[in-house]
């Protein structure tokens, strides 16, 4: 089955080379590589002519530059991943067994940031978070039983994708949970696949991370979703403070790690 890779970028110059290198070296596994360019300030400059597609568009949101990326796509199927990512192997087999055997499936992949770009403590407790909640999921393929998608890694048959209506561009962010639900509810299986694995970049600092879990909690409400709040006692904003100047470190790691946990859902707006 040949595999059409999609890429929505906006602003992602400075984090793209990585990824575009890996796919352009391992380019013979790929139908075609997509790369949506949703309305950069500075437009991303082609540095692979003839082996990346590259599209433009004005800004419009994720959800509408990875739906551009699908319509322009001709492989039979669709391998989504976001700008900051890097596969760490060659996953096209695996993904090609998948679908022999699960057509009409959606295959997600891990996203972990990678420990070894982690320039702060919280950098590091993110990764150990990420780690941690998609080692939950399985250590090998899993049909899931809730619904769960990352569209940052995941792969679905172009015709299911059409099928399912594609990502609800009026969503800023959580447009691939959307999906998850929409798929659960026609009985398409969702499953993970853990050795789809790919590092991302991680999150600046805790301020940068809460802002972003703030704009997805907005998403969740309105599809019926909230999430519990935390202890008034550690959302103040000498917490954050403290953590991105790492001064928690003397503490023990479970200890600590404990309180990044409070902290950031004392700053998650539930209401």
């Amino acid at each position: 089955m040949n595999i059409s890779v999609i890429i929505p970028t906006y602003n992602g110059g400075d984090r793209i080379g990585d990824l575009l290198s890996w796919l352009v070296e391992n380019k013979s596994w790929f139908h075609e590589i997509i790369l949506v360019d949703d309305g950069s300030d500075s437009p991303i400059v082609n540095p692979h002519p003839g082996i990346v597609m590259i599209h433009r568009q004005a800004n419009q949101g994720r959800a509408s530059a990875r739906n551009t990326g699908a319509e322009l796509a001709s492989g039979k199927l669709l391998w989504f991943l976001d700008d900051d990512m890097k596969p760490t192997i060659n996953s096209t087999e695996m993904i090609t067994k998948h679908f022999e055997d699960e057509p009409r499936s959606i295959l997600v992949g891990g996203q972990f940031e990678n420990p070894d770009r982690c320039r702060s403590d919280f950098q590091s407790y993110k990764s150990y978070l990420s780690a941690k909640w998609q080692g939950a999921l399985g250590s090998s393929r899993t049909k899931l039983e809730k619904p769960y998608i990352t569209a940052a890694n995941m792969v679905i048959q172009s015709a299911l994708f059409s099928e399912l209506g594609s990502f609800r561009e009026e969503l800023p962010d959580l447009e691939d949970f959307d999906l998850a639900l929409r798929a659960f509810e026609v009985d398409i299986p969702i499953f993970f696949e853990p050795r789809l694995h790919a590092w991302h970049l991680p999150p600046a600092d805790i301020n940068t991370y809460i802002n972003r879990l703030n704009e997805y909690e907005k998403v969740r409400r309105k599809l019926g979703y909230s999430t519990k709040p935390g202890r008034k006692i550690f959302s103040s904003q000498k917490w954050l403070d403290y953590i991105d100047a790492d001064k928690l470190v003397w503490l023990p790691r479970f200890l600590r790690y404990r309180i990044y946990s409070q902290v950031i859902a004392s700053h998650i707006q539930s209401k």
